[in-house]
């Protein structure tokens, strides 16, 4: 089972505002797989059994492995996911039972919301494809056969109003710089912190002193 926690630390700040999974339809191609290793070999039931051993075993496991499809389908639904917080976009993909990709977005630092549909199937069941582009490579989210995907795109456009919201006296490229330079210093160790703090602090007082300095020279 997917836990929350493994990938999402929450700061002081921060909440968590949703988790979005795939629609159950993609369940059906692995749940149809598992149901022909459980099915099938009911139909062969009395030939099986009549082999002795060699056939018992070989019809305990063709369920066997239809069961571990079937925890397959499931564990792989479950844990490919987007989380959405207030302050960044985490997706999770899940590639066998051990091997995890997980990629963190900024909400400061997303550029471009999507999505779209293709199909019948997507027209039916109102699923779809979410995109989110950074303009970085390497940094872009893209899940696909969501419910609602325009919902998801409208509380990540939400999100992001609010996040500029913050800094809206500022100038446009000022608040970008600002945006990116706070992504970097939350991925930081707190002992990097420190020196950056104290180091923004000594150009601010010696910026109030550079000032005072000029105000007695020109009086």
């Amino acid at each position: 089972m997917f836990h929350i926690e493994d990938v999402l630390q929450l700061k002081d700040s921060e909440s968590a505002k949703l988790l979005v999974r795939r629609h159950p339809i993609t369940l059906a191609p692995g749940l149809f797989v598992a149901m022909v290793f459980i099915v099938v070999p009911f139909f062969f039931l009395f030939p099986l059994f009549a082999w002795g051993v060699f056939g018992i075993g070989l019809f305990g496991f063709s369920i066997l492995l239809g069961l571990i499809f079937v925890f397959r389908a499931f564990s792989l639904w479950d844990s490919n996911v987007l989380i959405i917080s207030s302050l960044r976009l985490i997706g999770v993909k899940q590639k066998g039972f051990f091997s995890r990709f997980v990629t963190e977005v900024m909400i400061a630092e997303i550029q471009d919301v999507t999505w779209k549909r293709q199909g019948i199937q997507d027209a039916i069941l109102k699923t779809g494809t979410l995109s989110v582009s950074t303009g970085g490579e390497g940094k872009n989210l893209e899940i696909n056969r969501i419910s609602y995907p325009q919902r998801v795109s409208e509380l990540i456009g939400d999100l992001r109003f609010a996040n500029a919201g913050k800094k809206d006296h500022l100038p446009p490229e000022l608040r970008g710089r600002l945006d990116v330079l706070l992504s970097k210093l939350e991925k930081i160790s707190p002992e990097a912190l420190e020196k950056v703090e104290r180091l923004v602090n000594e150009e601010a007082h010696d910026e109030v002193v550079g000032l005072s300095l000029q105000k007695k020279e020109i009086a």
